[in-house]
C-alpha cells in the first residue's frame, strides 16, 4: 500500500510504488548532505551539540543472560559483582582452571624443549661444520707441503 498524491489530496493506493536503486542512492545522497550542510551551519553559529549522556546499565539477571560472549556473562570474572563470585567460581569451574594451568605448562615446557634441541642441534652442526672445514684446510695443507707452494698456505692463513 502506498499514499499518492493526486490533484491536491493524498489518497491510499493498493499498487505497490516501484522505486529503482538509482531513486534509492539519489535520495540517500541527498539526505547526507543536507545532513553536512546542517553540521556545517551549526558549527557557523557555534551551536554546541550536547554532550552524550552515559548511562550505566542496572545489572540484573537479563544484563547477564543477553551480554557477554555467547550471553555467558557468568564465567566473567572480572565484571561479576563480589556478591555474585560464588557463583562463577563453582568446583567446575575451579577444575577447569587447573585443567588449563596444567595444559598450559605442558605446553610451555614441551615448546622449551623444542627450543632446546633446536639450539643443540645448531651448535652440533656448528661443530660439524667447523670439523669440516678443519679437515679441508689440513688436506690442502698436506698436498701444498707435498707440492711445496707455501705462498698459498700463507696467503691463505692471512685471510682467514
Amino acid at each position: 500500500m502506498a499514499l499518492k498524491h493526486l490533484s491536491g489530496t493524498w489518497k491510499l493506493s493498493e499498487e505497490p510504488v516501484q522505486v529503482s536503486a538509482a531513486e534509492h542512492k539519489k535520495e540517500y545522497l541527498a539526505m547526507k548532505v543536507k545532513e553536512q550542510d546542517d553540521r556545517e551551519f551549526c558549527q557557523k553559529l557555534n551551536i554546541q551539540e550536547p554532550p552524550l549522556k552515559i548511562e550505566h546499565v542496572k545489572k540484573t539477571w537479563k544484563f547477564y543472560v543477553n551480554s557477554g560472549s555467547n550471553g555467558n556473562l557468568w564465567n566473567d570474572f572480572y565484571r561479576t559483582p563480589q556478591q555474585r563470585m560464588h557463583l562463577v567460581f563453582t568446583p567446575t569451574v575451579v577444575k577447569g582452571m587447573e585443567n588449563e594451568a596444567e595444559t598450559v605448562g605442558k605446553k610451555a615446557g614441551e615448546e622449551h624443549h623444542r627450543e632446546q634441541l633446536h639450539m643443540q642441534q645448531q651448535m652440533v652442526d656448528r661443530d660439524l661444520r667447523r670439523w669440516q672445514v678443519a679437515q679441508r684446510r689440513q688436506q690442502m695443507a698436506t698436498l701444498h707441503a707435498a707440492s711445496g707452494q707455501t705462498f698459498f698456505l700463507e696467503h691463505r692463513r692471512d685471510e682467514a
